[in-house]
């Protein structure tokens, strides 16, 4: 296994740049295990306890306090799952949820580990 710390400037489109990264670093497998920084444009679907979707835009900036997810090739296309915990610009939680779209709003970095898939054991 391998960690990187891979740098998105401002105004990218995150789930664009992690493909990009997916396609230059020929990433089979990968888990995000964090990250710091602030998005906008920020498009979240958010499943509630009592099993109901809802879908949550949010205009930013909103400060990262969780995030994580998977990084995968899956016959042939790529496939990012991320899900964020969001704290707004007074303090309080904005929102959380799976990523469907966002915009760096300053650097943002992000925590990946590779995983070798000749290394998984299936049994």
């Amino acid at each position: 296994m391998a960690n990187l710390t891979v740098k998105i400037s401002a105004d990218s489109d995150v789930l664009q740049e992690l493909e990009d990264l997916v396609n230059e670093q020929n990433l089979n497998y990968a888990f995000i295990t964090g990250g710091r920084g602030k998005l906008k444009d920020i498009h979240i679907v958010s499943h509630g306890m009592d099993s109901s979707i809802s879908r949550v835009t949010l205009q930013g900036p909103c400060e990262i306090l969780t995030i994580n997810g998977k990084i995968e090739k899956v016959k042939g296309r790529n496939d990012v799952n991320i899900r964020v915990i969001l704290k707004g610009a007074d303090g309080n939680k904005a929102g959380d949820g799976q990523l469907v779209s966002a915009k760096v709003f300053d650097d943002l970095e992000l925590d990946i580990r590779k995983v070798e898939t000749k290394n998984i054991i299936i049994g």
